[in-house]
């Protein structure tokens, strides 16, 4: 599975983070790869991310896709506007556990910065492992 990393300008601080956690918790044949926002890029809203966000899924260029913005409400709202975009808002592991064996979805979009806090990078991780774990049979 091809799974792409994306995340709204405001959060581009955030991007490593997001980026180890969805690669630690990816399966070993996974391929992990960070779309950004990086330093340096033009700024772009998360209305436009999630703009990339259906190219990438619908091109079939990726599989599944892990975003985020601030609250992370507007890049699930918007990503889900867009066809073949089936996205979930994952605030805790077990939204995130839920949402892998329940909806079934291509995209995941996290807060990365309401709540964030000094345990941020703990849940970001938790969530990466709950979403992305094969279900058991």
């Amino acid at each position: 599975m091809k799974i792409a990393v994306i995340q709204e300008t405001t959060q581009m601080s955030k991007n490593k983070a997001l980026f180890k956690a969805t690669e630690s918790a990816a399966d070993e044949a996974d391929e992990v790869i960070n779309f950004g926002v990086f330093q340096g890029d033009p700024m772009l809203s998360y209305v436009q991310v999630s703009i990339l966000v259906g190219l990438l899924l619908n091109s079939q260029a990726v599989d599944y896709v892990v975003t985020g913005c601030s609250s992370g409400n507007g890049m699930d709202i918007a990503c889900n506007s867009l066809p073949n975009v089936t996205c979930g808002y994952l605030p805790t592991p077990s939204d995130a556990f839920l949402f892998g064996r329940i909806n079934h979805g291509n995209c995941a979009s996290v807060p990365l910065g309401l709540n964030y806090g000094w345990s941020g990078e703990l849940n970001l991780n938790a969530n990466c492992k709950n979403k992305l774990a094969t279900p058991k049979k």
